[in-house]
């Protein structure tokens, strides 16, 4: 079961790589540890060996059904860590599956990013190895592969990005030998840690209660009819006044919308002025 997922901030940016069809979500935080395995907003996709990367929709998830085989999802746990699968394509062709979180990080003392990796315990013995691999802004990081189901932790500094706009990329590839059968690879445990991280707490205030409303109804020479409302508007909670106005023919009676501003600014009514 996972964990809920912390309240953030989110900015969406208008512009994400050249023909892209949709914004990148940047995710600010707002807590000094972020489990990046309860997060919806990333982007993630594949790339065919000799082929160009394709992105797909922000929190794509899916699993070994899809059109090339390569998965994106929840795999419950293992060994008592909570584990998301990246597997790779495998569907006649193969190449790297990968997830991206962009993050804007604050100003603290230090930042790392910590998790595992491992196969799933089914795939051991069969998988010839998976590589796992971390890149930061396009920069590699991590770079394993990996043939049993224990997990291995890693860490990785991130202070000196602090104040800036980072990209994580999490890669899979199925190894040298381009096999991908039962490359089940786990990553674990992902977390972003905030070493004193304060966030901004901001309160907002409530809407004020909704009121009674009074009304008054004047009807003149059987013609002309005025609707007053004073109170607090339904459809925003907030105070406010409004008329309302109809118009009607036939019996000759109506509501003239300028006699009800006059009678709600306490005017009256203009002499010998017909408004049916």
């Amino acid at each position: 079961m996972r964990h809920p997922c912390f309240l953030l901030s989110i900015l969406l940016l208008t512009l994400v790589l050249p023909g892209a069809g949709w914004a990148r979500p940047v995710i600010v935080p707002d807590q000094p540890t972020m489990r990046l395995d309860d997060l919806g907003l990333y982007e993630a996709g594949y790339a065919l060996r000799g082929g160009p990367e394709v992105r797909l929709p922000v929190g794509w998830t899916t699993g070994l059904d899809s059109p090339t085989g390569a998965a994106c999802q929840s795999a419950g746990v293992q060994n008592g860590q909570e584990a998301w699968l990246l597997h790779v394509p495998w569907h006649g062709h193969t190449g790297v599956t990968f997830q991206e979180f962009t993050l804007r990080l604050p100003r603290v003392p230090e930042i790392a990013l910590h998790g595992a990796t491992a196969l799933r315990d089914d795939a051991v013995g069969k998988s010839d190895g998976v590589t796992f691999r971390i890149f930061v802004d396009g920069a590699k990081r991590l770079d394993v592969n990996r043939m049993d189901g224990s997990w291995r932790p890693f860490a990785i500094d991130l202070t000196a990005l602090a104040g800036k706009t980072v990209t994580l990329r999490f890669e899979t590839d199925p190894g040298p030998l381009d096999n991908a059968s039962f490359d089940f690879a786990l990553w674990g445990g992902r977390e972003v840690i905030l070493a004193g991280f304060k966030p901004v707490v901001q309160i907002h205030p409530a809407p004020p209660p909704a009121g009674p409303a009074s009304a008054d109804f004047t009807a003149d020479r059987g013609r002309r009819a005025t609707l007053g409302f004073r109170g607090q508007d339904e459809r925003t909670g907030y105070d406010g006044r409004s008329c309302a106005a109809l118009q009607g023919r036939g019996r000759g009676v109506g509501v003239s919308l300028e006699a009800c501003r006059r009678r709600l600014a306490g005017q009256p009514d203009a002499a010998g002025k017909d408004d049916g």
